[in-house]
């Protein structure tokens, strides 16, 4: 993972991120002939000697890009507004093999076996970009709105439906900052929120 943030003007900064997972996992399984088919160690010189592999490599990469600017005016005017994109793809690839007629015990890879009964490669890709804004105010840390829209485009739906748009808004109210409010041991900070919001999932094959 690589990030750099810049300060283009006061209040304004520009965020980059890039993050990518490779992940490999090789699962090999071998029978010698000192095994029986039930799994009984046996010294029988006919049990088949058997050999199984599956591979499977994951690579995944996330690039984020963010705009951000806050702003404060008179000490109790709060804005925060954020632009955003990002772009992520993932791709795992599988290999599989089950072989047998092997001579011996020595060699316990898929090449030294006589007979491949099966074997199979084959990819799954999936691909997100996404773009964001948000805004927030606040009112001397006591009332609070917010609106943010999301509009994300995935490999994953079908091709006239690979388009969601994710709307928010939010209202805030934090009670505890009021001049009228008790001082106490027991409570200190008490917030009322509302908010209303679409969301959606792309995690399907």
């Amino acid at each position: 993972s690589l990030a750099l943030e810049y300060d283009i003007i006061p209040d304004l900064t520009f965020r980059t991120q890039v993050s990518a997972d490779i992940i490999r996992r090789d699962d090999n399984f071998f029978k010698p002939s000192t095994v029986g088919r039930r799994g009984v160690i046996s010294t029988s010189e006919d049990n088949e000697i058997l050999a199984e592999f599956d591979g499977r490599t994951t690579t995944n990469w996330v690039v984020e890009n963010t705009l951000t600017y806050n702003k404060t005016i008179n000490e109790v005017h709060n804005f925060n507004l954020l632009l955003g994109f990002t772009a992520e793809k993932s791709r795992t690839s599988f290999e599989s093999i089950d072989a047998q007629g092997f001579p011996n015990d020595i060699v316990q890879t898929s090449n030294a076996a006589t007979m491949i009964n099966g074997s199979s490669n084959f990819i799954l890709e999936s691909s997100l970009k996404s773009e964001l804004a948000r805004l927030t105010y606040d009112y001397d840390n006591k009332y609070f709105i917010s609106a943010a829209v999301r509009r994300d485009v995935t490999s994953r739906f079908g091709i006239n439906e690979r388009t969601g748009v994710f709307p928010s808004v939010g209202l805030g109210y934090r009670i505890s900052n009021e001049d009228f409010f008790p001082e106490n041991k027991i409570l200190s900070d008490l917030k009322f929120r509302a908010s209303w919001g679409e969301t959606g999932n792309f995690n399907i094959h």
